[in-house]
């Protein structure tokens, strides 16, 4: 197992190198799997990508994906509690392991490891490969980001160049005109005229003139030296000259923050059980401000501030792992907020990933904060970041606009417009950037993969951070087309209302013909009974012992044949409603007696079980068909004989408000939730590991036959279970008849 556990750590590290590497995705995944089945015992290895390629799970991946949590199983066989794992059984494989893929709490993907060798997956192997599939998640979620900072990048550069101000200046530096855009100054634009620039820029005549010939000069504004602007002209004649503003303060937030970014890293760290640093890989000298060499040796617990908390996140790692927030000291008084996620480590002790924290604290107060309205708004709300780029809409926008949230997070706000309203709504943005908001907007939007034009009434409401720094804007749209939208609700009702009659129509024709077929079937089934019947009594010459038990087995087929067909002309029965009860005063005393249950009482006590009665004393009668609760009490009791080894079986019957209730009670395996939810399905089937196979066992009808049985004696049927100790079925029946079937 060494050998194997030396090979994936070999994978593990790789990851960081591959990141350093010019290719794409597809190949860093190929590599992943690649390196996975070149590994010992690793025979074959299924990658699938949920986050960008959409790609469908089999029943086991999607469990282990939306549980968050490995699943291994190192003896598959045909009892395997999934489909799948019964299928790679049959494929000659006896080990799997499905890995969930989780990078900055998104979920990446799945990946599913199989072994043609029994107990392959130990809990040693399994961390290793734990860690190479996490560190494989991070780098495809980082590549993913740094492509969206380049494209916000190439968006702003191109927005920003759209309309600015443009001002005709004389030769002494005062404003004969100036166009609608130069509003963005911080002064109406009509306003402008007469003024010297001086008192608009920090900059006067002389200097304007000196910018020929493609020179551009760095300005501040004379009301707001925060802003900084770009400024060049060219002479128009010898009395005036064309002046060019752009304003480059953003740009210059954006090269700070896209230098941030390229910082924003993860390191790699291998410790001992003392937290020692035995292994670094990543980027420490931007992470940590140190370099490899300095950080080998040192005890990371020293370097945290608050050891208590850190020594606590240090023992999670021994049952498996976490992760925390914490302040680190560094070298030079340097201090850094950070995210540790810790990992157990079969045998170095303890790997972790360092994450500097930068932004994450502010965005997550900021969106706390605005949740709320977002969510309980019936108008549309869509919060953009401050390059143009959606970061959260609400449901409204989604119904509205006939978008998925993966489809609209992350794209262009001006791609969501008609041609003439996307320029509207850059301009608005400006605007609300000087003055904070802009209300009575009226824009056409597009609906997704439509020609249709939906309009809207809207306002830009400029955010800022704790710092008054612009974060964002809000937009807030109130639909116009009322009629429209009822319009076309009520074309989808009456689509939806056709579609249901077709399926109604093709359903009944399916339940008309199992019931054809299933009744054809049942007088060639007496035939072979009745006769095996008279062969084994020696009707037609005397028969040896061997032949007997032959004959004995055909007959016992024929019963059990026999009572499945029973059972599908029960259920067609009640999917076309043609069942009927033959309602009558019954004593539940006296029926608990019926030689049915008496005889499945005999056969709990020849399985070593104790089969008990506890009857509720002077209990009322019932109006109900007492053949029909027979079925159900046989089908209750049979189940829970069927799913108990050991222990007892105790039926409860008593009065329980306006009904009475019954209570079927076991010491059986029990039913996990999951399969609770599905227990009362037509041809669903409880599959558990490790249970003696009865010998004819189930259609999976009985239980669904069951329930429609209570409902149309307008009562209700459940179980409470718990896996490894027991389940109760249970099922009421109104004192004062709700019957639903016919009479």
């Amino acid at each position: 197992m060494q050998e194997e556990t030396n090979a994936v750590l070999k994978i593990a590290l790789g990851l960081f190198d591959m990141d350093k590497l010019s290719i794409n995705d597809d190949e860093l995944s190929k590599r992943l799997v690649e390196g996975l089945r070149s590994v010992n015992g690793i025979d074959d290895a299924k990658l699938k990508l949920v986050l960008q390629k959409k790609e469908e799970l089999l029943p086991l991946e999607e469990y282990a994906i939306n549980m968050a949590k490995q699943y291994r199983d190192n003896r598959l066989s045909s009892y395997s509690e999934f489909g799948d794992l019964v299928s790679y059984y049959n494929q000659g494989y006896k080990s799997s392991m499905v890995i969930p893929i989780i990078a900055i709490g998104k979920r990446v993907g799945v990946i599913t490891l199989l072994s043609r060798k029994e107990e392959y997956f130990s809990d040693e192997l399994a961390s290793y490969l734990n860690i190479a599939v996490q560190l494989f998640g991070l780098q495809l979620m980082n590549r993913e980001e740094n492509a969206k900072n380049v494209s916000l990048a190439k968006y702003f550069d191109a927005a920003f160049n759209a309309a600015v101000p443009q001002l005709i200046v004389d030769r002494k530096g005062y404003v004969v005109k100036a166009n609608k855009s130069a509003n963005m100054l911080g002064i109406a634009a009509k306003a402008l005229s007469g003024m010297n620039i001086k008192e608009i820029l920090d900059i006067d005549s002389n200097m304007l003139e000196t910018l020929k010939n493609g020179v551009v000069g760095t300005v501040r504004s004379t009301n707001d030296p925060f802003r900084i602007f770009a400024v060049s002209q060219n002479s128009v004649n010898e009395n005036v000259m064309h002046v060019v503003i752009n304003e480059i303060t953003d740009k210059k937030i954006i090269e700070e923050q896209k230098a941030m970014l390229a910082r924003l890293n993860n390191v790699f760290l291998m410790l001992d059980n003392n937290t020692t640093i035995i292994a670094v890989e990543g980027n420490p000298d931007l992470v940590m401000k140190s370099g490899r060499e300095s950080l080998l040796g040192r005890k990371l617990a020293d370097m945290i501030k608050d050891k208590e908390a850190f020594g606590k996140l240090v023992e999670t790692a021994r049952s498996g792992g976490g992760s925390g927030e914490f302040t680190m000291l560094l070298d030079n008084n340097i201090s850094i907020d950070t995210k540790i996620d810790i990992f157990k480590n079969g045998v170095y002790g303890i790997s972790c990933i360092v994450s500097p924290l930068y932004y994450e604290r502010y965005t997550k107060r900021l969106e706390e904060n605005i949740d709320d309205i977002i969510k309980s708004s019936s108008d549309i709300i869509i919060i953009i970041d401050q390059f143009g780029y959606v970061k959260r809409v609400n449901k409204s926008t989604l119904d509205m606009l006939g978008y998925n949230e993966q489809e609209i997070v992350g794209t262009a706000i001006s791609s969501l417009y008609y041609a003439d309203a996307a320029q509207k709504i850059e301009n608005a943005m400006s605007m609300a950037k000087q003055n904070g908001n802009v209300s009575n907007l009226f824009m056409n939007m597009k609906r997704n993969g439509t020609d249709e034009v939906v309009p809207f009434e809207q306002s830009v409401r400029k955010l800022v951070n704790e710092g008054n720094e612009l974060s964002g804007y809000m937009i807030v749209g109130r639909e116009l087309a009322t009629k429209r939208v009822i319009s076309r609700m009520e074309d989808e009702i009456e689509r939806i209302t056709r579609d249901a009659e077709k399926f109604k129509s093709e359903s009944d024709l399916k339940t008309q013909f199992i019931y054809n077929i299933s009744h054809d079937l049942k007088t060639p089934i007496t035939n072979i009974k009745g006769f095996s019947k008279l062969l084994y009594n020696g009707d037609f010459g005397e028969l040896n012992g061997e032949q007997k038990n032959y004959l004995q087995i055909i007959a016992d087929e024929a019963d059990r044949l026999l009572s499945l067909i029973q059972q599908i002309l029960d259920v067609a029965k009640l999917s076309s409603g043609k069942i009927k009860l033959d309602m009558q005063q019954v004593d539940i005393k006296k029926l608990v007696e019926n030689p049915s249950i008496t005889a499945l009482k005999e056969v709990a006590e020849g399985k070593g079980l104790m089969f008990g009665l506890n009857v509720e004393y002077n209990l009322p009668t019932v109006t109900a068909d007492p053949n029909r609760l027979i079925q159900v009490f046989v089908n209750l009791i049979n189940n829970a004989i069927k799913f108990t080894e050991k222990g007892s079986i105790m039926l409860n019957i008593y009065k329980k408000g306006k009904s009475i209730r019954v209570e079927v009670k076991d010491t059986g395996i029990g039913i996990s939730k999951e399969e609770q939810r599905r227990l009362f399905r037509k041809f669903y089937q409880v599959q558990h590991k490790g249970l003696v196979k009865q010998e004819g066992a189930g259609t999976g009808l009985g239980l669904s036959i069951a329930k429609e049985i209570i409902n149309l004696h307008g009562g209700k049927i459940g179980i409470v279970s718990e896996l490894g100790k027991g389940s109760t079925f249970w099922f009421t029946i109104p004192l004062i008849s709700r019957k639903k079937g016919k009479q």
